[in-house]
């Protein structure tokens, strides 16, 4: 057996552009420059990537930064977790916990458990 981990989520914590809103007459160039100036800082300013990997054997999930590889923190979730998801924004991950028959919702903001639902067995 292997102690590789099981399942793997990116997070590039990275800003969401809003939706484009309606030009006003005679504002089209500079609000589109604008938009393409703020597009750009947001990402330019994104934090590092990072991976949430989930450790089946550990009941803990390992928060990775890809920049550098490292192991930031390892999280404690429920018994054998298994897949690991996030929402749009980024904000939170879903852990799975195939033993526990629970899903952990991770805040992305603090990386603890914000959360833990029961669901049915072996999700």
């Amino acid at each position: 057996m292997t102690n590789a981990p099981d399942a793997l989520t990116m997070n590039t914590k990275k800003a969401t552009p809003a939706p484009a809103k309606a030009r006003l007459p005679g504002r089209g160039g500079l609000a589109l420059v604008f938009g393409i100036v703020a597009l750009a800082l947001a990402n330019f300013a994104g934090a590092a990537p990072f991976a949430y990997v989930a450790n089946n054997g550990d009941g803990n999930v390992s928060l990775i930064d890809l920049a550098t590889g490292s192991t930031l923190t390892k999280i404690t979730v429920g018994t054998s977790p298994l897949g690991v998801t996030q929402n749009a924004a980024g904000t939170k991950v879903y852990v799975s916990n195939f033993g526990s028959s629970s899903v952990s919702v991770i805040d992305t903001a603090t990386n603890t458990v914000s959360a833990t639902i029961n669901v049915g067995a072996e999700p």
